[in-house]
């Protein structure tokens, strides 16, 4: 899946970089192949796409519940990424 960065209002092209270069980092994995104006998902990345939106998808249900009044939630820092650990492990296995 290959794609240019499309940023939010606000958000710089170096912002993205950072903050992908940071959750590589915090995985210990490379997820993407970098090339001059473009990232594409490399096979660990591919891997970790299908858990990310599910993730992102349960995580939008949670704040729609919230703000309806339905559930309280505490979403503790980190949560979101010791998920993605757990599965690059067992890539790395």
């Amino acid at each position: 899946m290959a794609g240019r960065c499309s940023t939010p209002a606000g958000v710089s092209t170096s912002m993205v970089s950072r903050r992908i270069e940071a959750l590589e980092q915090g995985l210990g994995s490379t997820l993407f192949r970098r090339n001059f104006d473009r990232y594409e998902l490399n096979q660990s990345g591919q891997s970790l796409k299908r858990p990310a939106e599910q993730a992102e998808t349960s995580l939008k249900i949670l704040e729609r519940s919230a703000r309806e009044g339905e559930a309280r939630i505490q979403i503790v820092k980190g949560h979101l990424l010791e998920l993605l650990n757990e599965r690059a492990d067992q890539l790395e296995s």
